[in-house]
C-alpha cells in the first residue's frame, strides 16, 4: 500500500476516517479477488454446452408429453 502516510493521524476523528477509508478498500479488493477467483476457477466445468442443454430440454418435453398422455388415457372427460 504505497499511498499510506508515513504517520497514522492523531486526531481521533481523522484517524476513524482513515481506519473507515482502509476497511473499504479491503472489502473492494476482496471483491476484485472473488472476481478473479470466480473467472479463473469458476463454475466451467458444470456449464452445459448448447447442444447437451438441447437434449435435456427435448428430454424434459418428452417427460411432459408422457404424462398428458397419460391422464389423458386416465380421464378422457377432461380433455
Amino acid at each position: 500500500m504505497s499511498d499510506l502516510p508515513d504517520q497514522l493521524p492523531s486526531d481521533p476523528a481523522e484517524l476513524r476516517a482513515f481506519a473507515a477509508a482502509l476497511l473499504e478498500r479491503c472489502a473492494r479488493l476482496e471483491r476484485l479477488l472473488k472476481l478473479a477467483k470466480d473467472a479463473q476457477f469458476g463454475r466451467s466445468s458444470e456449464k452445459l454446452d448448447a447442444d447437451q442443454l438441447q437434449l435435456v430440454l427435448e428430454d424434459i418435453d418428452q417427460a411432459v408429453a408422457a404424462l398428458e398422455a397419460a391422464e389423458d388415457r386416465a380421464n378422457p372427460k377432461t380433455r
